[in-house]
């Protein structure tokens, strides 16, 4: 297959569903945990494993990952939310070759198919669009506070999910490394971040665990209005499946069969540009 041209690139991310169109899909409402599929054109496939964000030892979805990479055989695999390790390459092969593999399901299914991927020898990668490119794109619609808020009320919902007991002097050490890489990352004034962080952990709130969960999902809950949260969840959503399909045409140009683990509404939205764009492949081979 050859690398797509950018128009039918362009044509392809027309046919990215919307966190709204998402919100009408079969998957969003059925007991389903993991969307999976997979795409073969010419030589070249992907298999997307799309799923329910768990880090769960006992959760079934380990299982499921591990008996997808087993028969698919990958050679190069892809997770969610990592960026940067492909410069820090030799450093997660050291650590995971020695590390249990029970212990890397308590770190996420991400961590495990990265496991999964060094065990095997097999290229692994996390295509995550430049930080300070996207905060530049929230910046030009939304307040810093707004943008900053987001990020934390992210980080504060994974804490509610991981954590069985809460308190607030352990869930702002919880945050602090997130902090600190979004000073470093964004280039604001670390004394203007550290004012955004100091007003979040005066108001949090431990006591309810979907308050959060709310306040990041880009497609407000049923019955809830909009909220400028909301909106640039909504936004990140969208700009990230469009670099995470324009790097899988990259990918697709040096590899022939290719596994993304993400999260299952990243796998729905893209399902459709992806077949789009692989078939268009073909067609200009």
């Amino acid at each position: 297959m050859k690398l797509a041209e950018l128009s039918n690139v362009n044509t392809a991310e027309k046919l990215l569903l919307s966190n709204a169109e998402f919100a009408e899909h079969q998957f969003h409402s059925s007991s389903e945990r993991s969307y999976v599929y997979t795409i073969e054109v010419a030589g070249k496939a992907v298999l997307f494993f799309g799923a329910s964000h768990t880090n769960d030892p006992e959760d079934e979805q380990f299982a499921d990952l591990k008996d997808y990479f087993d028969k698919f055989k990958p050679d190069i695999v892809l997770v969610e939310g990592k960026s940067g390790i492909e410069q820090k390459a030799n450093k997660i092969q050291q650590t995971l070759k020695v590390s249990d593999i029970s212990y890397t399901k308590t770190k996420g299914e991400g961590t495990y198919a990265l496991k999964l991927a060094v065990d095997q020898n097999v290229d692994f990668g996390s295509p995550e669009p430049n930080f300070l490119d996207e905060i530049s794109m929230q910046e030009e619609r939304y307040a810093r506070k707004d943008i900053f808020s987001y990020y934390i009320y992210r980080m504060i919902d994974q804490y509610l999910r991981t954590k069985s007991t809460y308190s607030v002097t352990e869930c702002k050490e919880y945050l602090q490394p997130q902090v600190d890489w979004f000073t470093l990352g964004c280039k604001w004034p670390s004394d203007e971040v550290e004012k955004y962080f100091e007003d979040i952990i005066q108001s949090l709130d431990l006591t309810n665990p979907l308050l959060y969960k709310e306040a990041v999902t880009p497609v407000p809950f049923t019955g809830k209005s909009w909220s400028i949260i909301n909106e640039i969840s909504n936004t990140s959503s969208q700009y990230r499946d469009i670099y995470l399909l324009r790097e899988l045409n990259k990918i697709l140009d040096n590899y022939n069969r290719v596994m993304v683990v993400y999260g299952s509404a990243h796998a729905v939205r893209l399902e459709s540009a992806l077949k789009s764009m692989m078939n268009r492949s073909v067609e200009i081979s």
